[in-house]
């Protein structure tokens, strides 16, 4: 799953302080199968990181649609 995607999102960031989990270490382990992924951290309870998904959502739909009409 992670060597085909094109994005991984980290989602419930919110819950870092919280918990025993190395964001650093996890983005290192992905370049590890897949370097060419984006990762964004996101949290839907805090709104972090929303604005930068929506904006690669739209990206990619411009891309397939200029792609579809070329």
């Amino acid at each position: 799953m992670f060597r085909a995607a094109c994005l991984v999102l980290l989602n419930k960031i919110d819950l870092l302080p919280h918990l025993d989990f190395d964001m650093t270490q996890a983005v290192a382990h992905l370049r590890r199968i897949n370097a060419a992924a984006a990762v964004l951290p996101v949290s839907a309870r805090i709104g972090e990181g929303l604005t930068r998904w929506y904006d690669w959502l739209r990206q990619q739909l411009a891309a397939a649609r200029e792609a579809a009409f070329a």
